[in-house]
Formats: structure tokens, sequence, C-alpha cells
């Protein structure tokens, strides 16, 4: 039987590991671990997004578990992958290594690429995010299997619906005044729209990505100064499934919610006001017909997708998908002793014990974290 070991660091990762053991062989023998580390999700998170046992382990507890795997899934960000691969790469008769992305992925970024190349095997969500990790300079040796995210299926109907949600990103806008515009336009939306401020996570929780400029801390602020009528935007947490049950549009930067909300037949206004470029992570929107100003957002048009986009980006028939049959392929070679030799890259030694420490922090440290979070 086929043994399986599925890792992840966080919330959005954690939700792409349970999709992507979800679609193995049912005689598989399958496990999901969250890897302890600062940005790990809570228990609440956990339950949010898997139905499956998830064990929370250290780096030693998840060292024994993967010693007898055949495969391992490290479906984690890059500072936690590093030392997994590590220690990985030092086993007498390594596992599989397989890797993967949980949102949206372009551009192919030298750094996710250069990590990610050290596993034997890595799964991509659209034909057109495949060439281009295949293409990298750095990817030389890897396998790209195509498979689909979680959220995204084929376009429902077009729905009607008298709210508007906001997909809040960490990292996108970074500057404080782009989010205050967002949030200005949100609040003065035309009749009979309703705005909606979707959160990844609640106050304590962690996400992927640190956040510096929180929406909510600066909507209050807004509503202090007058700029924004109190209670014209609903703050939400939860799933987005649950946020786009009234929607009749979805407004963001770049977030992948725009591929769940379009797969729920609710229209999509991808802002375009701060430019298009790699640190927006919008250009994958290009030629999608979506990109649309504030302005307009403020006066109720939103777009519809163009079909030869959704086709290239996502919304590709899943039985294209044949990220499973690369890695029946790699199984069989590593079952015949010829699983090929990935490169283990070298590091800077700083960067090796910042992450290191990532993983293994000193004791006061976590417990010094524990509160905080409390």
């Amino acid at each position: 039987m086929t043994r399986v070991v599925a890792v992840a660091d966080s919330d959005s990762y954690l939700k792409l590991a349970d999709h992507l053991l979800a679609q193995l062989p049912a005689d598989w023998q399958t496990e999901l671990a969250v890897v302890a580390n600062p940005v790990q999700p809570s228990p609440a998170q956990t339950t949010g997004l898997t139905t499956r046992p998830v064990a929370t382990v250290g780096v030693r507890r998840w060292t024994e578990l993967v010693a007898e795997a055949d495969v391992v899934l490290l479906s984690c960000t890059g500072p936690a992958m590093m030392p997994l691969l590590r220690r990985l790469r030092s086993l007498a008769n390594r596992p599989v290594l397989v890797s993967a992305l949980p949102g949206i992925s372009l551009p192919a970024n030298d750094r996710a690429v250069w990590v990610r190349s050290q596993t034997d095997l890595l799964v991509v969500n659209s034909h057109r995010e495949r060439e281009a990790f295949r293409g990298h300079r750095l990817a030389e040796g890897l396998r790209v299997g195509l498979g689909h995210l979680p959220q995204v299926g084929s376009p429902a109907p077009r729905v009607e619906g008298d709210e508007v949600v906001f997909a809040a990103q960490s990292l996108v806008p970074a500057k404080a005044e782009q989010r205050r515009a967002v949030l200005a336009t949100l609040g003065h939306l035309s009749d009979p729209w309703r705005a909606v401020l979707k959160v990844r996570a609640l106050g304590g929780e962690r996400q992927t990505h640190n956040e510096r400029w929180p929406y909510p801390q600066l909507l209050a602020a807004l509503e202090q100064e007058g700029a924004v009528p109190r209670g014209s935007i609903e703050v939400r947490a939860g799933s987005m499934q649950q946020a786009l049950g009234r929607a009749g549009a979805m407004v963001t930067v770049s977030s992948t919610a725009a591929l769940e909300a379009i797969t729920a037949g609710v229209p999509v206004a991808v802002i375009n006001d701060f430019g298009v470029s790699d640190d927006l992570i919008n250009p994958v929107f290009e030629g999608s017909g979506l990109f649309t100003s504030l302005a307009q957002i403020r006066a109720g048009w939103f777009p519809a997708p163009d079909p030869a986009w959704l086709e290239a980006n996502y919304f590709h028939d899943v039985a294209a998908d044949d990220w499973t049959a690369e890695l029946d392929e790699l199984v069989a070679q590593r079952g015949a002793g010829e699983l090929p030799q990935r490169p283990l890259r070298p590091e800077a030694m700083a960067g090796r014990l910042r992450q290191e420490l990532r993983l293994a922090p000193p004791g006061w440290l976590w417990q010094a974290a524990r509160r905080i979070r409390r």
C-alpha cells in the first residue's frame, strides 16, 4: 500500500493539502499534519478547512512521521519547506517529494521556483501556470503536473444578489492610502448594494502572510473621521463560500477568491486603479475583461469574464488534470530504485538559521507567542 504524508504550515496550504489528498486512489493510505510554526492555523480554522484528523507536530515528530512514507506532500510556504527538505533528503530511501501552490501563482517568481525545484513534482493550477513554471530557468528536471484549485469549478449562471463582497488580501495593496480608497468606495456604493468586507482571519488568528494595514482597523478610523458612514460596511470572517451566499458582485485586487466567485456565478471586478504589476499579483487578469475602476464599482458596474481567458486560467476541464498520473510514475520509479536525484540548493547560513528557528524556536518564544494569541 502506498503511504502518503502531507504537511501544511498555514491556513491556505492546509486547505490545498486536504484537496490534493482527496484526489489520490482510495487504496492509498493518507495522513495530514500541520508543522508547528508561527503562522499555523488555529483549531477553529483547521476545523473549517478539513474534516480529516490533523495532528499539529513539532519538526522532530514530523521527521519520525515521514520516515516510512512513500510520498511526502509539502504543502508549505518556502521558509517552512526548506528545513523539511533538508531532513527528507537525508533519508536513506527518500520518498517522492511533491510541492504545490495554493492560489494564483503568476508570475513564476525565482524564489518560488528555486524552493520547489528541489522536489520531484510541482502541482500547478492552470495551463498558463504550467507553461510559466516549466519554462523557468531554475526548473530544469522538475515535473510540473496540472491540477485545479479546491474552490474552482465550472462557472455557474450569473446570480442576483444585493451584496458587494470585497475579498481582503494581506499583501496587496501595500499602501494604507490605497486601502482607505477601497474602503471609501465600499462605504458609498450606489443603491441597492450593501458592502461586505471579507477578512481571512479574526483578531489573534494567523494567516499565510502578515498584514501591515488590517482593513478593520482602517475602517474604524475612517468611520471615526466621518469619511465612511458607520455601519455601511459589514466585516465578516468565515469561509468565502458563506460570504458569497447573498453576493451580487465581488471586488478584489488580485485574490484567488475571484475564481471562487466566478465558479459561483458572482460577477467580479478586479481593481485597476493602483496599476497592473507583479507586485500587485494581478497581471494574470490581463485579457480577462475583469479590470474595473473604483468609480465604476461605486456606480455598480460589474463585468463578465472572457471565455478564452477562463480556459487558459484555472477553468480548464478537470479531465485535463494529470498530476496524479505524474505521481504514479514517480512512485513506480522509487519502487524500482530509479528515482531521479534532485538538487539541494545552497543557502546562506543566516537564512538557514532563520528557517530552523521558524520550526524549532526556543521554548520561551513559543510561550510568549501563545500568550499574545490569547
